[in-house]
């Protein structure tokens, strides 16, 4: 198996593994762009868990410089990105 791929599907594990619980988030009907920045091809189906506080964490394979990189965003429970996470997502595996 590629690595890259074990490294997504180990990520996707732990990720589901850390908490997995419902939530009732109130966001705005149009939504909040969790990376505003669209990047072609678009990003793979993203994967989403709660983060414990009421809000998510959102995770997706994205090629913004050529290749296949695992990027993530917390998303707080009003819907705005987490304090200290870079609006267009943080790095999680850039192997």
């Amino acid at each position: 198996m590629n690595r890259k791929i074990q490294m997504f599907t180990v990520f996707v594990t732990l990720f589901l593994i850390a908490g997995y619980s419902s939530t009732s988030a109130y966001w705005a009907t149009d939504g909040v762009p969790v990376a505003p920045i669209l990047y072609q091809p678009a990003p793979s189906e993203p994967l989403i868990t709660t983060d414990g506080a009421g809000g998510a964490i959102i995770a997706w394979l994205d090629n913004r410089d050529g290749n296949n990189h695992i990027y993530a965003q917390r998303i707080n429970a009003d819907g705005s990105i987490h304090a200290g996470w870079t609006p267009d997502g943080e790095p999680i595996c850039r192997a």
